[in-house]
């Protein structure tokens, strides 16, 4: 994301996060004051985003504050994204998985394994990006989903693989989220070899008709 300038980035602000429902109108403020203040210094940490200690504070509680969700945060920004792409003629959905290493925050829990060992600990995000197919502009994040590996049981069966909570689900279930164009719109779904697994091809081939 570009640096936006004040003006831009508290239009951007309220626009994407203006209607998120959290339970409180004050906490709905403070979400657009947050994304306005981190869309202007896109690049920077949170200490230089937030500018002084007291709003810095105030992020850090209503990040850590366990009655908010990030699908509540997300939902407003996914919807928009989509509704936008309806309006374009071709649009590519690049999915891809991400890892964030938290490796040197050994006091940070809920994290799993990263790597090939168990050394290297954080979680994976799985984001779709919207993206013009024309003009190369992007709209946004259609999907996203944060998650933890979870390794595969000692001993697990071929039958007990296929009734367990795979990793390999969340493509699948990024598709799920999305659901139907609804429009004349094609939506492409573009992946690396993380996708080409047979369960996602067939919900691709059911989707046929809906031009997804």
């Amino acid at each position: 994301m570009q640096a936006l300038s004040v003006r831009d980035a508290k239009k951007w602000a309220v626009e994407t996060f203006g209607e998120v429902e959290l339970g409180d109108p004050r906490r709905r403020d403070r979400v657009v004051q947050l994304a306005a203040a981190m869309a202007e210094k896109p690049g920077a940490s949170l200490p230089e985003q937030m500018g002084d200690p007291s709003a810095l504070q105030a992020a850090h509680r209503f990040f850590i504050n366990e009655a908010l969700s990030f699908e509540q945060l997300q939902d407003p920004h996914w919807q928009a994204t989509r509704q936008e792409a309806r309006q374009r003629k071709q649009v590519l959905l690049v999915q891809e998985t991400t890892d964030l290493n938290s490796s040197k925050h050994p006091k940070t829990k809920g994290l799993g394994p990263i790597g090939r060992s168990k050394k290297a600990q954080g979680f994976f995000v799985q984001s779709v990006l919207a993206v013009d197919a024309q003009t190369a502009e992007v709209l946004g994040l259609a999907y996203e989903e944060p998650f933890v590996r979870q390794p595969a049981p000692k001993g697990e069966t071929h039958a007990g693989r296929l009734q367990r909570n795979r990793e390999s689900l969340v493509w699948e279930r990024a598709v799920q989220a999305i659901g139907p164009v609804f429009s004349e719109s094609q939506w492409i779904p573009v992946g690396d070899r993380g996708a080409d697994i047979f369960p996602l091809s067939l919900r691709f081939r059911r989707r046929k008709r809906s031009s997804y």
